[in-house]
């Protein structure tokens, strides 16, 4: 009798198998991967042709790129990097760009709409950029994709192998985090001196 654990392989070995050759190793890994994937291309593309053909070069690019994967690396993300690429790389060439927020208020902005409880609007981009820096860098990719990319709290535990669970404490911690680093605000200043 077959162990379903032992049926089931690992992304690691299922790469490993498809660097080697191996066309049920991409197949099964296509089959795992390529809803998210497509999934992560429809929000940020309007139009299903555009989506299906970025979709089509981000595997092919994902092909090519076999033989540089480093079981280290977790493969979700790895696939993700590969597909964010080319999608810029594509809204690049087409002469669009994804607006990414200019400010930091902006950027609190998309937070708050993704979960109020937990923000406070701030203005200072400087101070933004540092505070960034002020969480650790699981936390600090995880707000990245949260807020910027715009992926579900679903879509970063797939690509991290984290539960959702722990994605959604993890973000909430470093959001709470980011708040309590906040500078004072104009009449906060004034208040204290």
């Amino acid at each position: 009798m077959i162990n379903p654990v032992q049926a089931v392989k690992s992304d690691e070995f299922l790469m490993r198998d498809y660097q080697a050759g191996s066309a049920a190793a991409f197949e099964q890994i296509y089959k795992t991967h390529s809803g998210q994937v497509y999934a992560y291309l429809q929000r940020r593309v309007q139009k299903r042709e555009e989506v299906d053909e970025i979709f089509q070069l981000a595997w092919t690019k994902f092909h090519t790129s076999r033989d540089q994967y480093d079981p280290k690396y977790n493969l979700p993300q790895w696939i993700f990097v590969i597909t964010r690429t080319v999608l810029v790389d594509h809204m690049r060439k087409s002469g669009r760009r994804r607006e990414q927020p200019t400010e930091l208020n902006e950027f609190w902005e998309t937070v708050a709409a993704a979960d109020p409880a937990e923000t406070e609007i701030v203005t200072d981009p400087q101070w933004f950029d540092q505070a960034l820096n002020g969480l650790s860098s699981d936390q600090k990719q995880m707000v990245k994709w949260r807020v910027l990319d715009e992926l579900t709290y679903s879509e970063i535990a797939s690509i991290l192998e984290k539960s959702e669970q722990s994605i959604r404490q993890t973000i909430s911690r470093a959001l709470r985090k980011l708040k309590n680093m906040k500078p004072p605000q104009e009449g906060e200043r004034d208040e204290k001196e």
